[in-house]
């Protein structure tokens, strides 16, 4: 899953940037610059935080794994250490 997040993230970066230098060649007012400015943002940054943030989950998942305790059965005493020895008994 992180690497398809990431090559959207790649895909819609170059898909961003084509579409800033389209919109700054064929704009003719600063109003459709800056608006091709936030569209290429958006499709830039956008994908670019979710792959990030998953990847940030992933990996906190993973830390939290390994610092987490293994959760063992108690052990069992053995049968000839529950039955008391007769040399012990009292007299």
């Amino acid at each position: 899953m992180q690497f398809f997040l990431w090559l959207m993230a790649l895909i819609s970066t170059v898909a961003g940037a084509i579409v800033f230098c389209f919109g700054l060649l064929t704009a003719t007012s600063a109003a459709q610059q800056t608006a091709a400015a936030s569209i290429a943002l958006g499709l830039t940054v956008g994908p670019y935080v979710l792959a990030r943030a998953v990847t940030e989950l992933v990996a906190l998942e993973n830390a939290e794994r390994q610092t987490r305790p293994v959760r063992r059965a108690a052990a069992k005493p053995a049968a000839a250490e529950t039955i008391a020895k007769p040399s012990t008994l009292p007299t």
